[in-house]
């Protein structure tokens, strides 16, 4: 499923731009609990829209990244 292809490639993106931090931080910038940010990381749950908007702005995730990685056959 596309949908799911798409969000796995922005949740890997996300863990690599987080990588250096503890999850409490990543937590903090993201105003969600710890355990928010576990079951997003094991696949428990799901970010939504406003979750995904506030973890590119708040970690500087590039979106043409992830654009090129879903385009690239148009390139």
């Amino acid at each position: 499923d596309k949908m799911n292809e798409d969000y796995s490639r922005f949740l890997r993106e996300f863990r690599r731009m987080t990588a250096h931090l503890e999850i409490k931080d990543i937590a903090q910038r993201m105003r969600v609990t710890t355990t928010t940010v576990y079951s997003w990381f094991n696949g428990q749950s799901r970010m939504n829209a406003e979750s995904i908007i506030r973890a590119i702005w708040a970690f500087g995730i590039d979106m043409e990244v992830l654009y090129h990685a879903k385009w690239r056959t148009l390139s």
